[in-house]
């Protein structure tokens, strides 16, 4: 059984995976760490800190390694993993700000990873992968509850852009971004 838990930076990606992973007696599997250390990738961005993966690559690797396993998979791009079940963490975008401004990642990084968490980027991405999609607003849930609700098919509707305060945040920083 391969299960994927998905979600923009800043969304418990990793708490999730690993603990669910450790309660199910299953292996975890970071993606971004098996890009890396597989050398999957074609070259490492510095504007955005970020390597750019060679995507056939990944897909052909990550398959052969977890043929036959029960794992957890971790992952910022859920198309890249053929899994039996997906969860989609979703957090509030005003949290995803103040968590990732506090990794000091740089403010572009930081607003790109709101703007794609406000827009639902992966969330879309896992519903054109996948045939059923288990989202959870993850903002004031332990990881217990989250997990509890995704055993539970506890699934939600996610859509940051109903919410005055992250509209009228958007807005404030598009309209800083744009030349007078």
């Amino acid at each position: 059984m391969i299960i994927v838990v998905t979600g923009t930076p800043g969304t418990g990606k990793t708490v999730v995976a690993t603990e669910l992973a450790r309660r199910r007696g299953m292996e975890y599997l970071s993606l971004s760490q098996f890009v890396i250390s597989n050398g999957l990738y074609t070259s490492f961005d510095q504007e955005s800190s970020s390597y750019l993966l060679d995507e056939e690559k990944t897909k052909e690797q990550l398959a052969n390694y977890l043929r036959g396993r029960n794992v957890v998979v971790e992952a910022i791009y859920p198309s890249l993993v053929q899994g039996d079940s997906i969860l989609v963490l979703r957090r509030h975008p005003l949290l995803v700000y103040r968590d990732l401004l506090s990794r000091g990642w740089s403010e572009a990084k930081v607003m790109e990873n709101v703007e794609a968490e406000a827009l639902g980027v992966v969330e879309e991405e896992a519903r054109e992968t996948f045939d059923t999609v288990c989202s959870i607003d993850v903002s004031q849930l332990t990881v217990d509850e989250v997990i509890r609700r995704f055993e539970s098919r506890q699934c939600q509707s996610v859509d940051w852009l109903q919410d005055p305060s992250v509209e009228q945040f958007l807005q404030s920083n598009i309209t800083r971004k744009l030349p007078l």
